[in-house]
């Protein structure tokens, strides 16, 4: 016996309805950088952040992006920590390497190649962390 459409529908309303869940239980990263620029009056610090837990920063340059942000605008290392501490750097960084290193692949397919959270990867590709590259370069074995 083939299956009903009406029972398939629900199903796939199953389905979304799953994924919807783990989405919003996940650490709103893109939230945390923009806060970041609000607090540091620029994205400089945001970017330099993303391209360190990307590999392609050193922490002295995280370091350095952080001296130089205004302090009156009250850019904290405890805010520094929250993200460093909720975002997987290992696989953003595998992430970030496979969909930066292979021609047509889409953050959704690198995000779930390293179980990632989509929203994580998006939203460090919005900061454009390659600039870093020529700073300092660190790929995982696989890629080189």
């Amino acid at each position: 016996m083939e299956p009903q459409g009406s029972s398939m529908t629900v199903s796939v309303k199953k389905v979304e309805a799953s994924v919807a869940e783990k989405e919003e239980s996940v650490f709103n990263l893109d939230g945390a950088l923009e806060h970041l620029d609000t607090a540091s009056g620029s994205r400089d610090f945001s970017r330099a952040l993303c391209a360190y837990v990307c590999g392609l920063a050193s922490k002295e340059i995280l370091r350095e992006k952080l001296t130089a942000a205004p302090k009156k605008k009250g850019v904290s290392k405890d805010d520094l920590k929250v993200v460093l501490d909720s975002v997987d750097s290992a696989k953003l960084w595998k992430a970030y390497c496979f969909y930066s290193f292979y021609v047509g692949v889409t953050p959704q397919e690198a995000a779930a190649k390293f179980s990632l959270p989509v929203a994580h990867l998006q939203a460090v590709l919005k900061y454009k962390p390659m600039a870093y590259v020529f700073t300092y370069v660190k790929w995982p074995e696989e890629f080189v």
